[in-house]
């Protein structure tokens, strides 16, 4: 990855995806704020990363909506994409945040803890008295899912759906340029935004408590949120609350089979389960970098950033900073001030923060 002193950065090396920590910590030593090939600057000091996701001058790096319009045309994956609520820069991003908050209280996540445990023993019971079971498919996978349809108010018999139709979305989000992908995620996005506009209209006749009533009376200034945005913003929990969610859990237990004296800690007082979410997230975080745009001249770490420039925030990469977080890469449940960024910062601070670490306290 790396000639004499010049670092280079590709993410899509064998390499970098095999372990992409020992060349992260190579890039960070040797040229934190990194001019690369493409022109984008990468980010890899904590505090660099930090102040970038803080930033007023750094909005949105996603591309135009001319951009996505060419990769996907104009199906229900370009209205998903063009709508959802990470896409949007102030000030369309402070009224649609201000709506879409609404629901997710401190009040409605304590509530819904008791179905999360429910949902989590139903699923391990299943598995319990085999000799091996793949955690990701019995447990991490489809649990997110269900905690989402939960949450909404889904009707039971129309859960299994859902789990299937955010995978084949996100494949094609992440793959674009491979049709079967993309093919595969517009038929789910179309199927998936059917089912939704039909669920919109029976909860607008009778309305229950759950998020998507919350969210269809939601009012801010007079402000709500249009059909499609609605539409969008459900696809959004899904897909941003399932990979992520099913990640922290799979890349924790690894962590922990890997650490067998920090499982061992954790047996033997459960009440770490909070604590080992947060080192979960911190040494290998759900969402790997975030991108950003800069709409201003801007400095970050004594290096001038052009208006127009692309800024890539690499979460892995500031969650191992030594100068942050000490003996950065050993996993430890009770590491103290352990605050990583793996939920992003600044006003796009991830919304479902507190429903993932709910989730993980429980399954931990």
């Amino acid at each position: 990855m790396f000639d004499g002193a010049a670092a280079k950065f590709d993410p899509r090396a064998p390499s970098f995806t095999a372990d992409p920590h020992p060349g992260l910590h190579r890039l960070r030593t040797a040229d934190p704020v990194y001019r690369a090939p493409s022109g984008d600057w990468i980010l890899t000091r904590y505090s660099d990363v930090v102040g970038a996701l803080r930033n007023p001058q750094l909005y949105t790096g996603w591309g135009t909506t001319e951009e996505t319009r060419a990769l996907y045309g104009e199906g229900r994956v370009f209205d998903y994409l063009t709508r959802r609520l990470s896409r949007y820069d102030p000030p369309s991003h402070t009224r649609l945040r201000g709506l879409i908050t609404r629901p997710f209280t401190p009040r409605r996540m304590q509530a819904l803890r008791s179905h999360v445990f429910d949902i989590t023993n139903r699923l391990i019971d299943r598995v319990q008295d085999r000799t091996t079971f793949d955690f990701i498919e019995a447990v991490a996978h489809p649990r997110p899912s269900l905690v989402i349809c939960e949450l909404i108010g889904i009707p039971e018999q129309d859960r299994a759906a859902q789990g299937s139709w955010t995978p084949a979305i996100q494949r094609a989000m992440t793959n674009p340029t491979v049709q079967a992908h993309r093919e595969a995620g517009e038929n789910a996005a179309a199927a998936q935004w059917t089912y939704l506009e039909e669920l919109v209209a029976e909860r607008r006749k009778t309305p229950r408590d759950d998020v998507l009533s919350v969210l269809i009376s939601a009012e801010d200034d007079g402000q709500r949120l249009s059909h499609d945005e609605l539409i969008a913003t459900l696809i959004f929990l899904f897909s941003a609350g399932h990979s992520t969610t099913r990640d922290l859990l799979g890349s924790g237990l690894v962590a922990m089979l890997r650490h067998p004296d920090q499982f061992a800690r954790l047996v033997a007082a459960p009440s770490l389960a909070a604590s080992a979410v947060e080192e979960s997230l911190r040494f290998d975080s759900p969402i790997t970098m975030l991108r950003r745009r800069a709409i201003a001249d801007t400095v970050i770490g004594n290096t001038h950033i052009g208006a127009g420039d692309n800024v890539v925030a690499v979460l892995l990469a500031a969650n191992r900073d030594p100068d942050r977080f000490d003996q950065p890469d050993r996993f430890i449940i009770e590491r103290p001030d352990n605050k990583p960024v793996s939920f992003g910062g600044g006003i796009h601070f991830c919304v479902g923060a507190a429903l993932a670490r709910l989730e993980g306290d429980i399954v931990f």
